[in-house]
């Protein structure tokens, strides 16, 4: 949502949760795996090590779009000729 609204509210609300993801384990740090989830009841800490490319790909999502938020937008890219 920051990016296509430019509000930082949501940019420091998706800091905020991939702090807690690898704070709780869901995200490996040093591998940068990323497991299904945990219970409610005992805090999340009980992590499932399945690892779904559904999870992943919106962790990688997320990160993309932060990524976009955060950097300065690239130079336009001069137009080229049509091959002869």
């Amino acid at each position: 949502m920051a990016r296509y609204t430019g509000n930082t509210t949501y940019a420091n609300v998706a800091v905020g949760a991939y702090d807690w993801l690898t704070k709780i384990g869901f995200i490996d740090t040093k591998t940068y795996a990323i497991f299904d989830g945990g219970h409610v009841e005992q805090n999340c800490t009980d992590i499932n090590k399945l690892q779904w490319s559904s999870t992943a790909s919106l962790i990688t999502l997320g990160a993309a779009n932060m990524y976009n938020f955060v950097s300065p937008p690239l130079p336009p890219t001069p137009p080229t000729s049509p091959p002869n």
